[in-house]
């Protein structure tokens, strides 16, 4: 899975972006380029790596004004930490999580007890 950062600074015109993949299986603490859009999957996907240095990359992508994009829809299946409080510090960090899949899972392992109890 690729991290893919996006550079908002106005370079040669004003619609242009430049797009940047680091491959953070070998080195997710590379820099990103001051006013990027950084999109973070903690858990990633597929390999469902957790980042206990999330907190240490924000704090670095905070420090280069970045916008931070977090997805964390598959936190909800372990106890593992969430940044969802983090969000009242830093106007530029959002964080993407989703119950549909965990919701989904509960709601299909009732409906089989239901049809197997008939």
């Amino acid at each position: 899975m690729l991290l893919y950062m996006v550079n908002m600074k106005k370079q040669h015109s004003a619609t242009k972006k430049n797009i940047y993949k680091i491959n953070r299986i070998e080195d997710e603490t590379q820099a990103p380029l001051e006013d990027s859009i950084v999109v973070f999957v903690n858990p990633s996907t597929p390999e469902g790596t957790y980042y206990k240095n999330i907190k240490e990359l924000i704090r670095s992508w905070i420090e280069l004004d970045c916008t931070i994009i977090l997805d964390e829809s598959f936190l909800e299946f372990e106890a593992l930490d969430s940044m969802r409080e983090e969000i009242t510090s830093y106007k530029l960090l959002y964080i993407i999580q989703s119950f549909s899949k965990v919701l989904l899972l509960c709601w299909c392992a009732s409906r089989s007890y239901i049809f197997k109890q008939k």
